[in-house]
């Protein structure tokens, strides 16, 4: 297993750091890492502005002890790339060893659940997407067979409901929302099926477990909800724009490695995917030999698996906008766990050898062939090699499952070492054949302290005009600025970062993408006066350095600094300019009404505190460099009106003399914490109960009979 998630980095040795692992991942570790290691827990950073609101950013894992413990390490560590790779690389073993585990829980022998547990992670979405990039979403399909497996035995009452409890509530707490779908899909069909079957004790105890886990998610996305109004997500339309969607042909290649679907996607105008995204295993043919009529007389828990995913089919094939939601191919990864988990232990309980089952298992495999050939045509040496591969797959398994007939542990070891020689084999290929992600490489600096040195020369807080990206990616352009949250390892404060959500018109007002990009316009837009406060856009956000990117569309801004302001830095990519005077971070008061005179500020990151000796006769506003998100409070004055779309204001009566605080709790946190903290006070009852019960039923059971009376 640890060979095969290191077969990518034989072709490429940051196959596990691209991408939002880059851009988004490994800085916000670092930074939780960082802050968590000085005794404080970073909610809100004024600074970032759309970026952060963290607990609203949601995927952050606040309440999630495995993600607060990877981030104190990445803090620790000396090179981004290697420690992101360990990290990924010990999901990609957990998630296998919960196959294993879960096929072993629905009834399946060890040999078909190490087949399950092998395939199962190297599935094209996750080898091409979630692991190289989106880690969170590994993160989350690694914690999904546990729960399942875990889920399984509360279901059936042959354990206790702690396990399960722990599995969801790591798997929620991660904040990516696709895993606790997947989690509310698979507790919505066992409790579907048990409800069919009668069970009416194994539904109980789902649906308990149900409601605890439930309490979870409400408490781990409950700030960004009452967050989204004001954010880039508040937008309820439901539409397909065909971005990452993947149809039925692209599902009917799936036993060839090296197929490319038609997908359209970031590699626009092509309607064809650069790698093999939907591939799930060469095994797949195999479904022919399997007798599922029997299968699922002999293993009930067979229809769970079925059941579950025809959801997860069904949910892959929804429109690709549903309001906050994008991207629902994104749960390929758990259709091709149902697959192989289904596969494996149908081979074991229901296998049907004869020869017209393996003529249709070697159709399958053909018609795949085929429509992969068809798709790609010029692609067919790698297409071929990979379809042999599968053939000869298929053919020694049923040569191993005839010649020890009989031998039930000769034929375990068999099919074990079979089908470990031909996934690794086809996995090699296909790596040779598309040896990177869909995302090209951006070169940045792997090492922690060559993502230091950039912006030496700044002061305070520091705003990049312009877009890093739109330059060829090289290591002397990184040595001058960076990019998204790569800069939470550089010490200065820097505005643009990666987001998830983003203050829709603090965005708007800056032209600010969800990467940290801006519009080359913004060099000029920041000197110009605003409206409500009559102050320059810069001086609101208390900007005391602008790095200009160096491109046509800013030639004409470079060496011109406006009046207080001077070039610091000149380099091959950048220019910096800073105040002659600086104004000090964001946090503060940048505008104040004439007559409301106020003293004795103290600025924190979540907290202004402050003594108003006097107001006017209509009282006065208070103006923050701040973005006005909710969940801000005020005691001796109230939240007035968002100043210019985007900056906090306080509103003092008439009249009002002392102390005034204006305090940031990230919105609904009182209510989620009340809820994380009953759900785990609920499961641990629960679980003691479970413990009492079955040790009572044990003492019972070897209690010697009573002696007959005399």
């Amino acid at each position: 297993m640890i060979v095969l998630a290191a077969t990518p980095l034989a072709f490429d040795r940051h196959h596990y750091f691209v991408d939002d692992s880059v851009n988004g991942a490994f800085g916000q570790w670092y930074h939780l890492g960082s802050s968590l290691l000085v005794g404080r827990v970073p909610l809100l950073e004024p600074s970032v502005w759309s970026s952060g609101n963290l607990m609203a950013e949601g995927q952050w894992g606040f309440f999630n002890p495995v993600i607060l413990a990877i981030s104190v390490l990445a803090a620790l560590t000396g090179d981004a790339a290697v420690f992101t790779t360990i990290v990924k690389m010990v999901a990609i073993l957990v998630g296998a060893a919960g196959v294993y585990v879960l096929v072993r829980a629905l009834g399946g022998r060890p040999a078909f659940a190490f087949v399950a547990g092998t395939a199962a992670p190297f599935a094209g979405f996750t080898t091409y997407f979630d692991a190289p990039s989106w880690v969170t979403g590994l993160f989350a399909w690694s914690l999904f067979p546990w729960f399942w497996a875990a889920l399984t035995r509360v279901r059936n009452h042959r354990g206790g409901p702690l396990g399960a409890f722990i599995a969801g509530y790591l798997l929620i707490s991660i904040g990516y929302v696709h895993g606790t779908i997947a989690l509310v899909i698979v507790m919505g069909t066992s409790l579907l099926l048990a409800s069919v079957r009668r069970d009416w004790g194994g539904a109980a105890r789902i649906a308990m477990l149900g409601s605890l886990l439930a309490m979870v998610a409400i408490g781990v996305h409950l700030t960004s909800v009452l967050t989204a109004a004001v954010t880039n997500r508040s937008g309820s339309a439901i539409y397909m724009d065909q971005f990452m969607t993947l149809d039925l042909s692209g599902l009917l290649m799936s036993p060839i490695s090296t197929a490319l679907p038609q997908v359209a996607a970031w590699w626009w105008p092509g309607f064809t995917a650069p790698v093999p995204m939907a591939y799930i295993s060469w095994v797949l043919p195999l479904a022919a030999i399997v007798s599922w009529r029997r299968l699922m007389r002999v293993n009930r828990s067979a229809a769970d698996v079925l059941i579950t995913g025809v959801f997860f089919l069904a949910f892959i094939m929804l429109p690709t906008v549903i309001g906050p939601l994008r991207y629902p191919t994104r749960m390929l990864p758990y259709v091709a766990l149902c697959a192989v988990v289904l596969l494996a232990i149908g081979l074991d309980r229901a296998r049907v050898v004869s020869r017209t089952r393996v003529l249709l298992a070697v159709g399958l495999l053909s018609t795949s062939f085929y429509l992969a050939w068809a798709q790609q045509p010029q692609f067919a040496r790698r297409i071929v090699a990979a379809a042999l591969l599968g053939l000869i797959g298929i053919t020694l398994l049923l040569i191993v499952w005839k010649r020890f007939a009989g031998h039930r542990e000769r034929q375990s070891v068999g099919v074990a070492i079979t089908f470990a020689a031909v996934t690794f084999a086809t996995f090699g290929i296909q790596q040779y054949a598309y040896p990177r992600p869909v995302w090209d490489s951006q070169q940045v600096p792997t090492s922690i302290a060559e993502l230091q040195v950039q912006l030496s020369k700044a002061e305070g807080d520091t705003i990049v005009v312009g877009n890093p990206l739109a330059i060829e990616p090289s290591p002397e352009l990184w040595r001058e600025t960076l990019f998204a949250n790569s800069w939470y390892v550089n010490p200065e404060s820097v505005v643009n970062r990666y987001q998830l959500l983003g203050f829709q018109g603090f965005n708007s007002t800056l032209c600010l993408g969800y990467l940290g990009e801006t519009c080359p316009e913004l060099a000029e837009r920041l000197f110009e006066t605003r409206d409500d406060t009559n102050l320059q856009l810069a001086d609101e956000l208390s900007i005391d350095s602008v790095q200009v990117i160096k491109s046509t569309e800013t030639a004409r801004y470079l060496d011109s600094p406006p009046e207080g302001w001077s070039v610091a830095d000149d380099g091959t990519f950048t220019q910096l300019w800073t105040r002659d005077e600086p104004v000090g971070r964001a946090g503060g008061i940048v505008d104040i009404t004439p007559g409301l005179v106020v003293t004795d500020v103290v600025t924190s990151k979540e907290e202004v505190s402050m003594k108003v000796e006097s107001t006017p006769e209509a009282g006065g506003t208070i103006t923050f460099s701040r973005l006005a998100w909710p969940g801000y409070h005020a005691s001796g004055a109230t939240i007035g009106e968002v100043a210019d779309g985007f900056l906090l204001t306080v509103d003092v009566p008439a009249g009002t003399t002392g102390a005034v605080t204006v305090r940031f709790v990230p919105a609904g946190l009182p209510a989620a914490l009340g809820l994380l903290i009953t759900a785990l006070t609920g499961s641990v009852i629960w679980a003691a109960v479970a413990w009492r019960h079955r040790r009572r039923n044990n003492a019972r059971a070897i209690e010697p009979p009573a002696e007959p009376a005399v």
